[in-house]
């Protein structure tokens, strides 16, 4: 599922944001 996938960076980019 590309969609859980892209959700995954997501939160990844967001907690490295942090």
């Amino acid at each position: 599922m590309k969609l859980a996938q892209k959700q995954a960076e997501g939160i990844a980019e967001a907690r490295s944001g942090q």
